[in-house]
């Protein structure tokens, strides 16, 4: 197939500054800041919240006539700079006591672009103890305006960490300016989950009695499975040729009924010829080809292995990750392929055409082997109450809606049972919250509940249905005591805004993570009936 290609090895190398961070044991402790930490540049100077410049600090300045809104930092294109990497650097940040909470970084960027030749980067680096992770890379394929991103970063969960944004190319010339403005480093503590109402009495009586009920936050435990089938070294390599949409990868052949959390790969390329600004993906699939997660976009390392994460892919037994060319215009590093090792034999290495899975050893019949690629997921089934370190469980918020009005706080201080009575002249809406000593989560999913029960009158799946969470910024987890079939997301006019069809699951987890804050419509089909739920979307 004239798609795929094997590659040559020649050695390239990368400033060893983007790579390899300073050991925490350097970190001074008047250094280090705590989250949340925000940054509008509002201040004029880049020494008042301790940013540095690792190299040197190049075309990096502070403008006041620029901003979103004004004023913001820019990494400007001139005076022109040629084969020129540098980089913008954030003090230390700490997130060692959150033991559960997810770990966000918000920022708007933009580029004011002169020439589009994609050879001028804006990367964005995460370095956790000696280690440095890639997030994003954006080339200078034309003008970007002010664009949102929000960006998960797993390892910096109970450790300390720093942000790179590093501009890099050939001449800085052919752009006007990268801009990064409202830079905010976040937590997201653990919400309480599963809330279900019991309803007494009727509205001939004036009232009803409603009794909540909802579990307690849980955070997954540090246990790691490790699926390693290379041998740590190669022996050929392959790539995909340019104009093509291709994916290679390896099967991972775990047992039937393990289930467990995709967290990130690790995944091995090494170069012949300098690379393209092209970037890589891995998509997970089930062995029915359905799609269960992605990463977000890379360009391949020269000579060296890449971490890339995945926000929290579930799987049940043997599994595809693959690496995805998407229709790439320049040649990129050759993928790692291990033709000696215990399993070169297990035919484990798959080409994928978005089609069929066909093995390698069919393929390219020369070259039986695995692909360098290794998977790391979480048990899922080993929880602990939140609630260690400093971060102290203190109750729950009880919130509730009536027709026609706002949602209201109906507790003054946080309940500490996970159970709650309420009375209700017919009908109301509720969610829970979940209150820490330094946050307060995200809602449960609503439920409506009244004097003719639970739920939507005539709904009938709606009861057999838990959406979490309610608004959702990222993801949303949809669980039914029936098959799903198929999901859709309308707007509230009833434009259709996605489709995911043939689930046939009971858990679907469906990325809204590009979808623009407003409320839509969620209609879920299931083997049964279909169930429509309004859901709201804030990133």
């Amino acid at each position: 197939m004239n798609q795929i290609c094997p590659f040559i090895l020649k050695l390239l190398v990368i400033p060893t500054f983007l790579l390899s961070p300073c050991v925490h044991a350097s970190v001074l402790t008047d250094s280090i800041r705590q989250l949340p930490f925000t940054e509008n540049w509002e201040s004029g100077s880049f020494l008042t919240n301790g940013w540095s410049f690792p190299y040197m600090q190049g075309n990096w300045t502070i403008s006041s006539s620029q901003g979103d809104p004004l004023p913001t930092a820019i990494f400007t294109g001139t005076p022109s700079q040629t084969n020129y990497i540098y980089a913008l650097q954030s003090p230390w940040l700490d997130a060692q006591s959150f033991t559960c909470d997810k770990i966000y970084l918000d920022f708007d960027l933009k580029l004011d672009c002169i020439n589009p030749t994609n050879n001028e980067l804006f990367r964005v680096f995460l370095d956790v103890d000696t280690n440095s992770f890639s997030y994003l890379t954006v080339s200078n394929s034309g003008n970007i305006g002010w664009n949102h991103h929000r960006i998960l970063m797993t390892p910096a969960k109970k450790k300390l960490f720093r942000l790179r944004f590093v501009a890099s190319g050939l001449n800085a010339g052919n752009i006007s300016g990268w801009m990064i403005d409202n830079i905010a480093v976040t937590r997201e503590c653990k919400p309480a989950k599963q809330l279900t109402a019991n309803v007494t009495g009727n509205c001939t009586g004036s009232h009803c009695i409603v009794g909540l009920t909802w579990q307690s936050p849980v955070c997954q435990s540090e246990g790691i499975m490790d699926f390693i089938y290379d041998d740590g070294t190669y022996e050929l390599g392959w790539y995909i040729n340019t104009g093509f949409v291709d994916w290679l990868g390896n099967k991972f052949p775990v047992s039937p009924d393990l289930s467990g959390i995709l967290q990130s790969f690790d995944v091995y390329f090494y170069g012949s010829l300098p690379n393209g600004p092209d970037q890589l993906s891995i998509d997970v699939f089930d062995l029915d080809g359905n799609l269960l997660g992605s990463s977000p976009p890379f360009i391949p390392p020269y000579n060296d292995w890449l971490t890339v994460y995945v926000e929290n892919v579930p799987f049940t037994g043997p599994f595809y990750g693959m690496v995805k060319w998407n229709n790439v215009s320049s040649v990129t590093n050759s993928f790692g392929y291990d033709q000696n090792g215990p399993y070169a034999w297990s035919n484990l290495a798959f080409i994928y055409d978005g089609i069929q899975f066909t093995p390698m050893a069919v393929i390219a019949s020369c070259c039986w082997g695995t692909f360098m690629i290794r998977a790391h997921a979480a048990y899922p089934d080993i929880s602990r109450p939140t609630g260690g370190d400093t971060t102290v469980l203190q109750g729950y918020n009880i919130y509730r809606k009536e027709s026609g009005l706002a949602f209201i706080k109906l507790n003054t201080n946080p309940v500490q049972d996970t159970t709650y009575t309420d009375t209700v002249t017919c009908s109301a809406t509720y969610y829970t919250s979940a209150v820490y000593n330094t946050c307060e989560s995200f809602g449960t999913d609503t439920i409506t509940a009244g004097c003719w029960g639970v739920g939507v009158p005539g709904a009938g799946l709606e009861e057999q249905v838990v959406i979490f969470p309610n608004p959702a910024a990222d993801w949303l987890q949809i669980t039914s005591k029936d098959i799903i079939e198929e999901i859709k997301i309308s707007d509230l006019p009833g434009n259709r805004q996605m489709v995911l069809p043939n689930i046939h699951a009971i858990n679907c987890r469906v990325n809204v993570s590009s979808m623009s804050n407003g409320m839509y419509l969620l209609i879920i089909n299931s083997e049964k009936e279909q169930v429509v739920r309004k859901i709201l979307i804030f990133h």
